[in-house]
């Protein structure tokens, strides 16, 4: 059984490499965003934050550095203001798989990050998704990690195995980027997805971005992003800067 794995784990990477791009040189790029609020999957999960990442591919395999650091105290709240999440996968096309751990901190009190067992931060997701470029999908779906447990009626933690879809169209129009956007959380999420507790739609949103020139040489993105979260019956307009290299 353990030969019959291994050979199927380098029949799939041989597969992977013979289909990815011919990509022959490491291409890495660094940025930050700034936002007034930090949403998430038409949840609003903090105040303005900086969010950097880090992005390094070759031949079609990523490795992603993505972090959110809240830059004001959610006073009488226990949000999740701080997050790490790291991701890897692998592009062909329009094809993306991968798999992403998100560390979340809650509170004033940091946690361990090397603490994966249970009662930790860690939470483990799968994605696999499709960009035609008019229309792209994208399915996350949560496979380990206490946060996204939940007890069920006789006390014991379960996995929620909560999943989202998002739904996206770009466009341009009066000389702007525009992407919309549409959330859908097929099942219960156990309050993953706060009030998704049953097939909903939990995002609408639009968002639009301009490259302002400020030289000849430097361009600094600005974007607005209108979401509106029928599930809580919510509405949030997030401003937002980039700075990359």
């Amino acid at each position: 059984m353990r030969f019959t794995t291994k050979v199927l784990i380098v029949c799939i990477l041989s597969f992977l490499s013979s289909a990815a791009p011919a990509q022959k040189r490491v291409e890495a790029s660094l940025s930050a965003t700034l936002v007034s609020k930090f949403m998430w999957r038409g949840v609003e999960d903090g105040n303005a934050a900086i969010q950097p990442e880090l992005n390094v591919a070759w031949r079609g395999f990523y490795i992603n550095l993505w972090g959110s650091h809240g830059l004001m105290n959610n006073t009488g709240e226990n949000w999740a203001v701080n997050e790490l999440d790291v991701n890897i996968g692998w592009e062909y096309k329009g094809l993306t798989i991968g798999l992403g751990d998100e560390f979340i901190t809650w509170g004033t009190s940091p946690p361990k990050y090397f603490y994966f067992k249970q009662g930790g931060n860690h939470v483990l997701e799968a994605t696999v998704g499709y960009d035609w470029g008019f229309f792209a999908a994208q399915w996350y779906t949560n496979i380990s990690g206490t946060p996204e447990c939940y007890e069920d009626e006789k006390g014991r933690l379960r996995h929620a195995y909560a999943s989202y879809l998002e739904l996206s169209a770009p466009f341009r129009l009066g000389g702007l980027d525009w992407e919309a956007q549409v959330g859908i959380v097929p099942y219960n999420s156990h309050d993953w997805y706060e009030g998704a507790n049953s097939f909903c739609v939990n995002q609408l949103s639009l968002k639009v971005s301009k490259d302002l020139s400020l030289s000849k040489s430097f361009q600094l993105p600005i974007f607005g992003h209108l979401v509106v979260n029928p599930v809580l019956n919510q509405v949030h307009f997030v401003l937002g800067l980039s700075f990359g290299i």
